[in-house]
């Protein structure tokens, strides 16, 4: 399951600003206990281990990546994230709940109400991702001309 959230970013100065967001974003990832992480060309993709069910930001996601888009001098910052590992753990929970209550109906309410609970707390949690990065970035490139649209 991929979901894809933008941000438009308007670079106006100099030619290695791409870099240097996919800089500020790697060290985004690194101060959210992210290490496996990896650039092609213009996607940074990261990797979540299969521990760590916590409360960081990223603990629910299974993979994700950064894609920097230019279009006419207008840079659109694209982040997808998969959630894989949520939809597996929240239908072993709801078929154990169904098998101990021995009720069917109890396993489809039980997994609606796990999955959807969490798919809303993670994208209003990945949304605030995006945004700290963007103002992280704007804050980066205050004196270098960078400018959010």
């Amino acid at each position: 399951f991929v979901i894809e959230l933008e941000q438009n970013i308007k670079i106006t100065g100099e030619t290695s600003s791409e870099l240097n967001v996919f800089t500020i974003i790697q060290t985004y990832l690194k101060s959210k206990s992210v290490d496996d992480f990896y650039k092609t060309e213009n996607i940074l993709k990261f990797k979540k281990g299969v521990f760590g069910m916590n409360t960081n930001v990223f603990a629910i996601i299974d993979k994700g990546e950064f894609e920097l888009v230019e279009n006419n001098g207008q840079y659109i910052l694209k982040y997808r994230f998969y959630l894989f590992r949520h939809f597996i753990i929240s239908i072993i929970l709801s078929i154990g709940l169904g098998i101990i209550i021995q009720q069917f109906i109890f396993a489809i309410i039980a997994f609606i109400g796990f999955a959807l609970i969490n798919f809303i707390i993670c994208f209003i949690r990945q949304q605030g991702v995006i945004n700290e990065l963007v103002s992280n970035i704007d804050e980066a490139y205050k004196n270098n001309k960078m400018e959010r649209s």
